[in-house]
């Protein structure tokens, strides 16, 4: 409830507070399944605009929480009489603080204070969000409708409420357009036959063709990606290593007699990240190691139903092996990659950048990955946060 001249008394909440609060909502909407791989457009009008503007600010700022992933996932933001820089005949919050009086409203003074023209809260949203936009690329669409009607009410006043020099960003990328209505009516259509329905809906249209035409190639990308990090060494000793006998291993989760299950439990912050085994050569580590890979109570004592989900991957090292790879930091990074990658409900984002900056520099869909690639390409996905690894 962000409305600044309602009856009764409007939420009192700032625009860095009420921008929180939205970030939240679409991160717990977005955790359902059938939810979790949509990208978002916004429409937005007036103040909508600033909300959404601090919001995704927050979010490309944010490290080591979910707010982070909103930021990648908004392809296009739809400006309708946004106040980009203020008003410029009258500040629009002295606009509206009259409009409140004469309606005998109780605005949030604080929101409209943040609408005056040039103030300081319009002037650090609008430069976090050029940042914002910077790092998002061309994949981050914007377009601005602004009024081409002047408002009339109560005799207050007769102006434009948001001009044209303030009703856009002014990036290259912009799209500037208008809508034959006032500031009120902007967003107020009677059928879909009216223009301003028309010309926003037509946008939308072509955003929508966009994306998907984008997913599309992206899938591909994507699926190339983690075919590239695989290889039949990555997997060769694992493979090798022979099952357990059916009536053995179990022990490994008898918190009486090792803390393995207790470790998995464990999240404390005082918890160890690793769970240290040890034995002479050839007394089944390897054959231990695949049996609690492949049970499913390691995912049990991990949390079945936790958020973000877990993903159980291995890489068993190959001393003896005849490839370098089979004992090497590389092949250990590619396959556990792969594996994630694999596992992940939606293409991640980092994987599909990397991959494509190394096929163009080796001009081939398989490129050579080096270390520092892979290295790189695990911290994404790690602050990426879709996983638990």
């Amino acid at each position: 409830d962000a409305d600044v001249d309602s009856f009764g008394s409007a939420s009192q909440s700032t625009i860095h507070q009420h921008a929180g609060t939205l970030l939240s909502d679409i991160v717990d909407k977005r955790e359902l399944a059938e939810h979790y791989k949509r990208p978002i457009i916004f429409v937005v009008h007036s103040l909508g605009g600033i909300i959404v503007k601090a919001a995704l600010n927050r979010s490309s700022a944010t490290e080591g929480t979910r707010l982070k992933e909103i930021a990648p996932a908004i392809c296009g933001v739809c400006f309708l009489g946004m106040p980009h820089r203020g008003s410029k005949s009258a500040s629009l919050g002295r606009v509206a603080y009259q409009i409140s009086l004469a309606a005998t409203r109780r605005p949030n003074t604080r929101l409209l204070q943040g609408l005056e023209r040039n103030s300081e809260t319009l002037e650090q949203v609008g430069d976090a969000f050029a940042q914002t936009m910077l790092k998002s690329g061309p994949s981050l669409h914007i377009y601005s409708f602004r009024e081409e009607k002047e408002t009339r009410k109560y005799v207050v006043f007769n102006t434009m409420v948001v001009v044209s020099d303030s009703a856009k960003i002014g990036d290259a990328r912009e799209k500037v357009g208008t809508i034959p209505a006032n500031y009120s009516k902007m967003t107020k259509f009677e059928s879909s036959d009216d223009v301003g329905f028309k010309r926003i809906s037509a946008q939308l249209r072509r955003w929508v063709q966009e994306l998907r035409t984008d997913q599309a190639i992206s899938q591909k990308d994507y699926i190339d990606c983690k075919s590239s990090l695989e290889t039949v060494d990555t997997k060769l000793r694992i493979t090798n290593v022979r099952e357990a006998h059916e009536k053995t291993f179990h022990w490994l989760f008898n918190p009486s007699v090792v803390y393995f299950s207790g470790w998995l439990e464990d999240r404390s912050d005082s918890s160890q990240p690793f769970y240290w085994i040890q034995g002479k050569p050839g007394s089944g580590k390897s054959t231990l190691m695949k049996f609690a890979l492949r049970d499913s109570r390691t995912v049990d004592f991990l949390g079945r139903e936790s958020e973000p989900p877990w993903t159980i991957v291995a890489f068993f090292f190959h001393d003896r092996g005849t490839s370098i790879l089979q004992k090497s930091l590389s092949c250990l990074l590619r396959e556990i990659l792969s594996s994630i990658l694999g596992k992940l409900l939606r293409p991640a984002p980092p994987a599909v950048a990397i991959y494509k900056k190394l096929v163009k520099k080796h001009g081939k869909r398989r490129p050579e990955w080096e270390l520092e690639d892979l290295a790189a390409l695990m911290r994404l996905i790690v602050e990426h946060r879709e996983t638990r690894i």
